[in-house]
């Protein structure tokens, strides 16, 4: 089956998808899953009853069959797809069954960055980003691998409450879809529907009381494929990537990535030890509901989407000013409120918060 039909095919491709992950997610929910594929709960954690680890096979199951189905595994660009999301999300897989230590996963994690580098490297000589451009090759690859890194690490950070991994990554991937559409390239156009209408299926059972988590395997294979998107499918014919879209489509990753770090090191701690320090941690401690842990940090998602749509529009200068701006409204202000809160005794307010939200929920 071959996507002759563009219109036809993508309706297609979004229903087989859906149902391919509906179905898939309903076989591993109703199966005995093992031990080793359960989430324990803990002090860190805010789950609290065993939890099935299996939200990235059903997502990765999904992708594949349909892949298959239409044939697309007959492009390049899908066979390098296909070949190191299946290797990312074996690594996360491995890392819920055995819980390895955080230096045996960043080692596999960046030896398949490099390999995927050598791979793509031949397309790729210059970087630019918006007005700025560089054209040293073994700067560009390092940028390319920290990029990565930084993205495959950062998404798992936010898979920490029901319903936001899966919907930050339906975000990503609608911002690519729109991007490729507007370019004309069906290819890409196409995975990200696949992608988008995959998860959708998994977060049927996402929603709180979770019935299934993405687990390390999902979030590393999701979490490459947010990174190596506009890298496979970079729209410039020449041997130039921007990367001005992707890293501010996705800027919210990098900067709650960066406040978590920064703050563990200044604490003296390991910045690859697990804590409360993400930003759904945050807004937790300000006693937000799980849904509106959502609602608020997929908002930030969706500003930093718009705007780099306007990155071929506005100055760079204009586009830093307006980042800096979302990104203290939603990933600075809730990290700092609970101290503002204590100093000048606001709790009051959020007190009125939440009897104003509890009555019409009540409703």
């Amino acid at each position: 089956m071959q996507l002759d039909n563009l219109n036809l095919s993508i309706y297609l491709v979004a229903f087989l998808s859906l149902l391919f992950s509906i179905m898939i997610g309903r076989f591993l929910y109703k199966s005995d899953i093992p031990p080793f594929l359960l989430d324990m709960p803990d002090k860190r954690k805010i789950h609290t009853r065993p939890t099935p680890l299996v939200g990235g096979i059903t997502v990765i199951f999904s992708t594949l069959i349909v892949i298959i189905l239409f044939q697309l595994y007959t492009k390049i660009q899908i066979e390098q797809f296909i070949i190191f999301s299946i290797y990312f999300f074996f690594v996360g897989l491995f890392d819920d069954l055995f819980r390895w230590n955080y230096k045996k996963k960043l080692f596999l994690q960046i030896l398949g960055i490099i390999i995927f580098i050598i791979t793509i490297s031949s397309n790729i000589s210059h970087l630019t980003f918006s007005s700025i451009y560089s054209d040293y090759k073994i700067l560009n690859y390092i940028i390319i691998a920290l990029w990565m890194l930084v993205i495959i690490n950062a998404f798992n950070f936010f898979d920490g409450v029901n319903f936001l991994a899966g919907s930050l990554a339906i975000v990503f991937f609608s911002s690519y879809a729109i991007y490729y559409y507007r370019l004309g390239d069906d290819l890409p156009l196409t995975l990200a529907i696949v992608l988008i209408f995959s998860i959708i299926g998994f977060l049927v059972y996402n929603r709180a009381p979770a019935k299934m988590f993405l687990g390390d395997g999902g979030s590393m294979f999701l979490g490459f494929a947010i990174a190596a998107f506009p890298i496979i499918f970079k729209s410039d014919t020449s041997n130039s990537l921007d990367l001005a879209f992707p890293v501010i489509v996705s800027f919210i990753l990098i900067t709650d990535a960066t406040f978590v770090i920064v703050n563990r090191i200044i604490k003296g701690k390991s910045p690859f030890k697990p804590d409360k320090s993400h930003l759904h941690h945050q807004l937790l401690n300000l006693n937000f509901r799980n849904r509106y842990i959502v609602i608020i940090i997929i908002t930030g998602a969706l500003l930093h989407s718009t705007l780099a749509f306007f990155t071929q529009k506005i100055e760079l200068i204009w586009c830093i000013i307006l980042l800096i701006l979302i990104n203290i409204i939603f990933i600075s202000l809730p990290r700092f409120l609970p101290a503002l809160f204590k100093k000048y005794n606001l709790w009051e307010f959020k007190n009125i918060y939440d009897k104003i939200i509890n009555y019409f929920e009540e409703k």
